[in-house]
């Protein structure tokens, strides 16, 4: 496995795109593959500052990519630093790609003297976020979709 930021790789901005419109967006009224593409190359941008895109690569492939956002929900905009886009490619899941980005991502917003990250996610999902340190915080309604708002401090 292969962990780096989209800015190093931009080519893989439009499979990220498609694998974001196709989970989540799609959904989403009035939200086109093509706004999807744009907020991912947004996101390829910068290696340091948010938001930014972390993606891992099997041997061969792009297979997972994860997100560091700032103020990612207006709900919440207490809530500043946000893990989210958590995406392994359906074939490539159990392999630990998640945790391994996950990792990364912590040790990214530790640098950058980040000290709490908060996440949304689905309840299929909270067991991922509780093996990785987060705690979960209440719950919340995105889209329409029932989620969890949980976070992961430095200090624990």
């Amino acid at each position: 496995m292969k962990i780096s930021y989209l800015a190093d790789c931009h080519h893989e901005t439009d499979k990220i795109a498609q694998w974001y419109f196709d989970e989540w967006a799609h959904t989403v009224p009035g939200v086109a593959l093509e706004d999807v593409r744009k907020n991912v190359s947004l996101r390829a941008r910068s290696r340091y500052d948010l938001p930014l895109i972390i993606v891992a690569h099997s041997a061969v492939d792009l297979v997972a990519a994860v997100e560091l956002k700032v103020r990612e929900s207006k709900q919440y905009p207490e809530y500043e630093h946000w893990l989210g886009g958590v995406f392994v490619s359906k074939s490539e899941r159990g392999k630990g790609y998640s945790s391994s980005l996950i990792d990364e991502a912590k040790k990214h917003v530790r640098q950058l003297n980040i000290h709490t990250l908060y996440l949304q996610c689905e309840q299929k999902n909270i067991n991922l976020y509780l093996k990785q340190g987060f705690r979960v915080l209440h719950g919340a309604t995105h889209n329409g979709v029932q989620t969890t708002i949980m976070s992961w401090n430095v200090n624990g």
